[in-house]
């Protein structure tokens, strides 16, 4: 079975790549079914399987009595422009339009959220977890009433310690601390490196959700420029390294939210390299890491890390369990201060939730789900790619991703992205405006969409819907 998935998944790819490259154009026919499999001797079943995918990803239609066609001709799009550096460090200024998004969401659960990024519930493994939830307790009924060790339960972290083999990491199991979600390890890890006034550098544009945590600690940013493909600008890093005092320096390198950039390997290494030299901790969100469309696993800055300078975060939240807010770091060289900090901050972690995903990573086929997943939100990529793409007036910049779940999308200059999202709201849809993931409200331009909700005929109506509100701008 498991050779028959990679069969069916090595002949997608390869028609995929020749409609990309423009190998296969639109209207042209593809080879039958019986013709594919004699040739590349596989069975007809693993042909049928890889056609039905490229139909539902958008890319091939089946005419009945005629054959399978290619359907759209997928092109890379013009990636969104890249700000400029600005060295100045500044306070968020954002909080207001986060606060009247945020309440805006909570006022209205029955619009069509295209805002949020994690997977949608119809991707989970519910069932496998309800089972997991009843086991885990009947295994120990402690599980649910006491308190767990502080730094976390230990078959978890044994399972965790698993996950950085894909990395190239050896990982003990007392180097893991279990949180309430990735924010708790972030917030905690500020919290140990720096005081209310200091400087941080960070990528810009980051998820709105770190800039309110800024905010609350009270410290200031420097926005170091992001490209929406490789991630971070290490050069102009470097310069604000040798003119700003940092305490730390926070990345998201692995599919940035909300640009979806992937920093490349040598890039993770010369962070490091400069982090080490200067003695700056990195604190690394890993959160989408897991979330890659092609193998192998991209690797994360911690695997270059041979001084305990990173602070590596994670969790669940984003590929399992949102609700359960489960997520662990390692801290490195801070890990004493660390597990001090989170004892006198809540003691620890929720006992039932950590059991129940203890159990599921030890018996609920958590790889082959997360296959699974992966392969959906790559066809949903494309899916909701192709539709915006259709419906949206002008050629639109849209990112790349290779992982995750958001499109970074960036309008003429001349429109107001916040006034789409407004107009959207009004039609029962929701986006998140660029606005938000900006310490400074400078730019207008520019939104994120997710596209974690299995694409149907209500997303591409309410797509179709944004691409005419945008026309209107």
């Amino acid at each position: 079975m498991q050779e028959n998935r990679f069969k069916y998944e090595a002949i997608a790819d390869n028609i995929r790549d020749a409609i990309r490259l423009g190998s296969l154009r639109t209207g042209d026919r593809l080879q039958s079914i019986r013709q594919t499999s004699r040739e590349l001797g596989v069975s007809n079943a693993s042909v049928f399987k890889a056609y039905y995918h490229l139909e539902s990803e958008g890319l091939i239609e089946c005419r009945p009595k005629s054959g399978y066609y290619v359907r759209y001709h997928l092109q890379d799009s013009q990636p969104p422009s890249c700000q400029l550096l600005n060295e100045d460090a500044c306070e968020v200024s954002n909080q207001a339009l986060i606060q009247e998004f945020l309440a805006t969401k909570l006022a209205h659960p029955d619009h069509l959220d295209l805002s949020t990024a994690v997977p949608s519930t119809e991707l989970l493994p519910i069932a496998g977890l309800k089972k997991s939830i009843q086991k885990s307790y009947l295994n120990d009924p402690r599980a649910a009433t006491a308190y767990e060790n502080t730094t976390g339960h230990s078959g978890l972290k044994r399972s965790i310690c698993q996950f950085g083999l894909n990395w190239g990491s050896v990982i003990a199991e007392n180097e893991v601390v279990i949180t309430n979600g990735c924010m708790e390890a972030i917030a905690l890890s500020l919290s140990i490196l720096t005081e209310p006034g200091d400087t941080i550098a960070l990528e810009s544009p980051v998820y709105y959700g770190l800039l309110q945590l800024i905010q609350h600690l009270k410290l200031k940013i420097v926005e170091i420029p992001a490209d929406p493909t490789t991630g971070i600008s290490l050069d102009d890093l470097e310069q604000v390294i040798h003119h700003q005092d940092l305490k730390a320096i926070l990345v998201i390198p692995n599919f940035n939210n909300p640009t979806g950039s992937l920093v490349p390997d040598e890039n993770k290494q010369r962070l490091v390299a400069m982090a080490t030299e200067h003695q700056i901790p990195i604190i690394e969100d890993d959160i989408y890491g897991e979330l890659y469309f092609s193998e192998p696993r991209p690797k994360n800055c911690k695997s270059f890390d041979e001084d305990g300078w990173v602070i590596y975060c994670s969790s669940f939240s984003k590929t399992l369990v949102p609700g359960f807010r489960v997520g662990w770091c390692i801290p490195g060289r801070f890990h004493e201060e660390f597990v001090q900090r989170k004892y006198v901050t809540n003691i620890s972690t929720s006992s039932i939730s950590q059991a129940v995903i203890a159990h599921f990573l030890t018996h609920g086929r958590y790889d082959f789900y997360l296959k699974k997943l992966r392969s959906a939100l790559k066809t949903q990529h494309l899916q909701y790619k192709r539709a915006i793409f259709d419906y949206f007036p002008g050629k639109i910049a849209s990112s790349n991703p290779q992982g995750g779940f958001v499109l970074w999308l960036e309008l003429p200059k001349n429109k107001n992205a916040l006034k789409l999202y407004q107009a959207g709201v009004k039609a029962s849809i929701v986006i998140a405006p660029g606005q938000m993931f900006f310490a400074r409200a400078d730019y207008k331009n520019y939104f994120r969409i997710s596209f974690g909700k299995p694409f149907d005929e209500a997303v591409d109506q309410a797509l179709k819907k944004l691409g005419s509100l945008a026309a209107t701008l």
